[in-house]
């Protein structure tokens, strides 16, 4: 088998609801690996709310978390690679918040 790249989001892709993983994309998944596959979370979740996910399909090879600001190794417990936000970013997201007090700001850091 040629090798294959496969990067999968992971809410409504991976999982539908609480139900967690089926154990049909469980054997999906493995079999791909198994043939020379690889694949790779791609999530707008953090490292922390990835990780069980990652653990379910014995992912071994970096993922894109964070939207695509980091590159995170669930094998080694590592970050590969992060774009965090420069001060001047903080800043005018700090004036949005000041101009409009009631709203929630989530940021990844």
């Amino acid at each position: 088998m040629e090798k294959y790249l496969v990067l999968s989001d992971i809410d409504g892709t991976l999982l539908r609801g609480s139900s967690g993983i089926h154990p049909g994309v469980k054997k999906a998944a493995q079999t791909f690996m198994d043939n020379g596959g690889l694949l790779a979370l791609c999530t707008g979740r953090s490292h922390v709310s990835t990780a069980w996910v990652a653990k379910e399909l014995n992912i071994q090879i970096p993922c894109v978390i964070f939207s695509g600001a980091a590159i995170y190794d669930f094998a080694g417990k590592k970050f590969v690679w992060s774009c965090p936000m420069e001060n001047h970013i903080l800043k005018s997201i700090q004036k949005v918040y000041d101009f409009y007090p009631d709203i929630r700001i989530q940021i990844y850091t």
